[in-house]
């Protein structure tokens, strides 16, 4: 679990720091905390590699408000958290899609509460996935992808906002997606089940999109096709 701190205050930082720690001790996660001491460093060196920020709002050069603003416009969908003194900020906090906020001094209990709502929504549960190219890095929704595509040496994402290539691992790829909702229609096509159309002899329509199913993958196919329609 990455995690970013953007707090000016040293011993409200530690304070947070030691607690992110002890949870993640306690579930069993490994945790990589990342810790900035202005809004406007963290913004500069900002990646969409966290799974979630916690953001100071009274700070210098950069208030955490306006900094979150910034922070929305790099990545819509990481879940931010407000530490703050002052509860009126609260409300504003969810202008710029706050998921939460912590009152200071923050008390374990309430953030482990936090925590544990983070992981049953973000990419510990498979709802994003993080892929990275030349072009960048990006997190995808998994409810937006549509098919991965095996070429030579390289993994495409289809979604419903376009295409992805990067080399890699599919077995990789693979684990990082809820199997429930996705399935080999061959060796070259792992399909989310979700969008299928139809199936016809040895083709699937998924989005309007045409893929050949192989021999040895049909049964499993149609199999797993099945289940996930029995479910909805």
């Amino acid at each position: 679990m990455k995690i970013a701190i953007v707090e000016d205050e040293e011993k409200a930082c530690f304070s947070l720091r030691d607690m992110l720690i002890r949870y993640s001790k306690e579930n069993g996660i490994e945790s990589d905390i990342e810790i900035f001491k202005d809004g406007l460093v963290f913004l500069e060196k900002y990646q969409p590699v966290f799974d979630v920020v916690f953001m100071d709002i009274e700070m210098p050069y950069v208030d955490g408000m306006k900094a979150s603003i910034q922070l929305r416009k790099k990545d819509t969908a990481v879940p931010l958290v407000f530490v703050t003194n002052l509860r009126q900020y609260a409300l504003e906090g969810y202008h710029v899609g706050a998921m939460d906020f912590l009152i200071k001094p923050v008390r374990y209990s309430s953030l482990q509460t936090i925590l544990d709502r983070i992981r049953q929504r973000t990419v510990l549960y498979g709802e994003e996935v993080m892929i990275k190219n030349q072009n960048g890095m990006y997190r995808i929704k998994v409810k937006d992808i549509v098919y991965l595509e095996v070429l030579s040496h390289y993994i495409i994402y289809h979604t419903l906002d376009g295409s992805y290539k990067f080399y890699g691992s599919l077995s990789e790829e693979v684990e990082k997606l809820p199997k429930k909702l996705f399935s080999f229609c061959s060796s070259c096509y792992l399909v989310n089940l979700s969008f299928v159309q139809k199936v016809e002899k040895d083709t699937v329509v998924v989005n309007d999109t045409e893929l050949k199913i192989s021999r040895r993958k049909k049964n499993e196919f149609l199999d797993a096709l099945s289940r996930r329609f029995a479910l909805m």
